[in-house]
């Protein structure tokens, strides 16, 4: 059965990306008549609910830096009202080897010149976290991983955690107090393509009818709408590629490992000098872009790694207990050698909307009726309130958005043709 009621904007996606831009719509004009759809059972559910979470604003690009930290400030905003987000700003520490330290030196004056409060920590400080293996590097086994000593680390300041299931509830609740409407359990099978005016020729629309997206096709029926929004992650290239567009993304798989176990306790509750939680900060450590995050809530670490070459860009969302023991592992108890003692406890996967060129999110228009927002490469959280409110100004056709709580911000610097954004030197 179709959806009768024409909406003036359906929004494929409840993520962070989508429930943020359907909020920031209703609050520009309460009349909009917006629904958000999705095949999961609820907000949050997809990708946005297995992500690490982390939010930092240690970036090269300025862009980056103004996309992260308007929406940290708003995050924190959120928070001092009484919405609790589970905002941990532990920090994030790069863990570097010399070698590192050398190559980073780039992005270290970039980040400078953008104003990141940041520090660097020579080797000595980083003795005060319990456990951390600062210089015994020289067995067989760190010789064949390429592990060295670790000669200082960059601990960035406005940086690290956030509930990603709280923030996307924050959205949806302020969206439906506007009026807005959910629609969950239902897949988006295609978009609706038709003429700007039918002739009911069998194939339309033809090449020489002017095309439009009228809607979308769902296993329930149609419904229709005069602007569709796809905030739906990596699942966008199968809405646009059947119709000819370019989303501009590829899947990848990322993994988040639970690891229990009470010889990581000092990390999760007893690290002082680094924060006010006197917690372990969010910690790269110095070998294939291997992360540690301590959760006090839970009693455990997260472990995950940015693995690129040899990981397939797919749809895999099959989490493997065998790329922890075998992979991450290894490296893991050579630095902090009391993961050795502790269980992996649990494990979930889902993929990163990788934008391959810039790892920027895009958010344009290839059709007068079609809005594109993705490409997070995994930053989605820590920038989904910028992208919301930039999301909205594209749908009404502003130069500017105003980013929180005051920041302009040119809509066309994350477009497709008239990009316009500094290529990221500091990544995981």
């Amino acid at each position: 059965m179709s959806d009768n009621m024409k909406y003036d904007v359906i929004i494929v996606g409840a993520g962070v990306f989508g429930m943020a831009t359907a909020f920031y719509l209703k609050q520009t004009d309460r009349a909009l008549n917006v629904m958000v759809i999705d095949r999961e059972g609820g907000a949050g559910e997809g990708n946005t609910c297995k992500s690490a979470a982390g939010i930092r604003n240690t970036f090269s690009s300025p862009e980056n830096v103004i996309l992260t930290n308007t929406s940290i400030n708003k995050f924190e905003d959120i928070e001092k009202k009484g919405f609790g987000l589970n905002i941990k700003m532990c920090g994030y520490l790069w863990l570097m080897t010399d070698d590192k330290f050398k190559k980073s030196q780039d992005a270290i004056y970039a980040m400078k010149e953008n104003g990141v409060d940041f520090s660097v920590l020579f080797a000595e400080e980083l003795r005060a976290i319990p456990g951390l293996n600062i210089d015994n590097y020289s067995s067989d086994e760190c010789q064949m991983m390429g592990l060295s000593r670790i000669k200082s680390g960059l601990l960035g300041k406005k940086c690290g955690s956030i509930d990603p299931g709280a923030i996307v509830s924050y959205y949806e609740n302020e969206f439906k107090k506007l009026g807005g409407i959910t629609k969950f359990n239902t897949k988006v099978e295609s978009l609706i393509l038709e003429p700007e005016e039918k002739l009911d020729i069998p194939g339309e629309p033809l090449v020489w009818q002017e095309p439009k997206i009228a809607g979308v096709r769902t296993a329930n029926g149609e419904i229709y709408a005069k602007t569709t929004i796809i905030a739906a992650g990596v699942w966008a290239k199968e809405l646009l590629d059947p119709i000819g567009l370019d989303a501009h993304i590829k899947p990848k798989k990322r993994q988040l490992f639970q690891v229990k176990g009470s010889s990581l306790e000092p990390l999760i509750k007893n690290c002082p000098g680094f924060n006010d939680l006197n917690m372990l900060p969010f910690t790269i450590i110095q070998k294939a872009g291997i992360y540690v995050k301590a959760e006090p809530r839970e009693e455990c670490i997260y472990v995950g790694c940015a693995d690129n070459i040899g990981r397939a860009f797919n749809f895999d969302c099959e989490p493997e207990r065998d790329y922890y023991e075998n992979s991450i592992l290894p490296v893991l108890v050579e630095v902090f050698p009391q993961f050795k003692n502790a269980r992996l406890e649990s494990m979930i996967a889902g993929s990163y909307a990788y934008n391959t060129i810039d790892k920027n999110p895009y958010i344009f228009k290839p059709m007068r009726d079609l809005v594109i927002v993705s490409g997070d490469s995994g930053s989605g959280i820590m920038k989904c309130d910028a992208v919301g409110r930039i999301a909205t100004a594209l749908y009404w056709g502003e130069e500017y958005a105003i980013l929180y709580p005051n920041v302009p911000f040119k809509v066309s610097k994350l477009g497709v043709e008239t990009r316009d954004v500094t290529f990221e030197r500091f990544v995981i």
